[in-house]
């Protein structure tokens, strides 16, 4: 009994770490919108993925990268309790666990998210980083303010993933910030996406969960409806 208490209590403790750091990334999303429209310039939120640091700076120059004069906004040192891994692959790291890549054309410019002083995002030019879409349906499982990340290996547009059964041309792929809660060195299931579903003014910043690869085949991520499932 001791020990199953034991295994219950480290168990808790994880997803309360985990859930502390994808918030404050959550946060950081925010905070980073609200710079670039209090300053009046594009301000950037960067996913380092080699220094494991997120960071966010006023672009005043609008150069995408940040000068010695401009002083970080926000940081956060990730815990190692988190894996950037985007499903279905989960490859830790992967060129798809942060996927808002490509501005003016420029596909240096990865892992970053960029908002106007008017509060839109700039939309992300490549293939991994298209819109998501909403359900055709919100059975039980699927709540509202669920999304579809099936995507397309056409690039952003301001076209639709496509319809239809995942396959090779629309497998997952939407844009995205994808944690996941990190088990013996692995990414695991207990995957979040931090993202910018409307790019318009309303800069809508979302915070969903994978419904994992045995449902609705692996494509939907969801809001808490009330708690949010867990696999490990």
């Amino acid at each position: 009994m001791i020990v199953l208490a034991g295994t219950l209590t480290v168990r808790l403790y994880r997803r309360y770490q985990m859930l502390a750091a994808v918030r404050e990334v959550h946060a950081m999303v925010l905070a980073t919108r609200m710079h670039a429209i209090k300053h009046e310039r594009n301000a950037i939120l960067l996913v380092d993925l080699a220094r494991r640091r997120v960071h966010s700076w006023v672009d005043d120059n609008g150069n995408f990268a940040q000068d010695a004069a401009e002083p970080t906004r926000t940081q956060l040192q990730v815990p190692t309790i988190v894996a950037f891994a985007m499903p279905h692959n989960l490859k830790v790291d992967d060129r798809d666990a942060v996927s808002f890549d490509t501005y003016g054309g420029d596909k240096n410019l990865t892992d970053m998210i960029v908002f106007m002083p008017d509060g839109r995002a700039v939309p992300p030019q490549a293939n991994n980083s298209n819109a998501p879409r909403k359900p055709d349906a919100y059975p039980p499982d699927i709540p509202y303010g669920s999304i579809d990340c099936r995507g397309t290996n056409i690039p952003s547009t301001g076209l639709p993933p496509l319809h239809g059964a995942a396959n090779g041309n629309n497998g997952m792929g939407c844009r995205g910030i994808y944690m996941s809660k990190r088990m013996f060195g692995d990414a695991s299931d207990d995957v979040f996406r931090i993202s910018v579903d409307d790019l318009g003014r309303s800069g809508k910043v979302t915070l969903l969960k994978w419904i994992g690869p045995n449902s609705r085949n692996g494509l939907m991520f969801v809001p808490p409806s009330p708690a949010w499932i867990w696999f490990d």
